[in-house]
């Protein structure tokens, strides 16, 4: 089984205006809303390409309820202990005279030790050996670093793979864990170690060392360059597709969730790279997720470079 874990769910509520005025009445061209969270958002990817997860995270109020009844009408399996306070929605506004994307992320609500426990006592009941767990997203209030590594040992004592999909600086101290993937884009891993963004031999080095912690492998985000496999016996560079960005919220998300379903179903990493890198640019070029309708047709046009393998 694979356990998306996100700590910090939300409604995405995206908005198409012709124009954006401060002191005005903004009409707006539509919108729409979708059960969100990065987690969630691999859920539902893996869902469409027909591999069972378990959603979990933290609900509260009528927003955690409508992430609920969604999941459910997609056959999705969920366990979200309840919480006091409100699950968070956030913002994403296309005006199209100015050619942006505003986006607006909420904190998120306080998650209460008794909902924590719930959580940590489902996972050391239901882990079993070779099962999955992401760790997706940002953190609330009352999740931690304490707590992340009790989740991470928890996985790790029964033999679950563990994914990490944050930007907080102490994932970099999860690496004991031997997590099998670490998703950071080129700058959340360059701030792991107070560094500038520079150039892809920067982001090779600094994935090396973490490596040498312990990660397995590292799928490295680079936006409209594509994306990066780096372990410890090879590197691989996927180009992205051309196409038109309409929301690139969820495609890191995409990407992820597309490569572990590739290596899951028991195919080879140039593909499975080349498959995410293609199915994370389809939902960017989309107001939603991929339905992976164009994904075949956006193969034709990357390539992956093997830039080192070990014999």
């Amino acid at each position: 089984m694979i356990y998306t874990f996100t700590a910090n769910l939300a409604i995405d509520l995206f908005i198409e205006t012709e124009k954006l005025l401060p002191n005005k009445v903004n009409r707006t061209n539509y919108f729409k809303c979708s059960a969100n969270g990065k987690g969630v958002n691999v859920s539902i990817i893996l869902k469409n390409l027909g591999i069972s997860s378990t959603v979990t995270g933290f609900k509260g109020g009528f927003t955690g309820q409508h992430i609920e009844d969604d999941l459910k009408k997609r056959n999705i399996k969920i366990f979200m202990p309840e919480i006091q306070g409100l699950t968070r929605i956030n913002v994403f506004t296309n005006v199209l005279d100015e050619k942006k994307e505003y986006t607006q992320v909420n904190p998120g609500p306080i998650i209460e030790e008794e909902a924590k426990e719930f959580l940590k006592a489902y996972f050391e009941k239901n882990f079993q050996k070779n099962d999955i767990l992401t760790i997706n997203g940002s953190f609330p209030k009352g999740i931690d670093e304490n707590y992340i590594f009790e989740i991470c040992k928890i996985a790790k004592d029964r033999n679950v793979e563990i994914v990490i999909d944050n930007s907080s600086k102490f994932v970099i101290n999860l690496c004991k864990f031997e997590p099998f993937i670490l998703k950071p884009n080129e700058f959340e891993l360059c701030s792991w170690f107070d560094e500038n963004v520079k150039d892809e031999k920067q982001f090779i080095r600094l994935s090396k060392k973490l490596i040498k912690m312990g990660t397995k492998n590292i799928l490295l985000s680079l936006g409209e360059n594509g994306a990066m496999l780096i372990n410890e016996n090879l590197i691989l560079k996927c180009s992205a597709p051309e196409g038109k960005i309409v929301n690139t919220a969820m495609a890191g998300d995409t990407l992820l969730a597309t490569y572990i379903a590739e290596i899951y179903l028991g195919k080879d990493k140039e593909y499975a790279l080349k498959k995410a890198v293609c199915a994370g640019s389809s939902t960017a070029f989309r107001d939603g997720l991929t339905d992976f309708s164009d994904v075949k047709d956006l193969m034709k046009q990357v390539k992956v470079e093997k830039i080192w393998e070990e014999i």
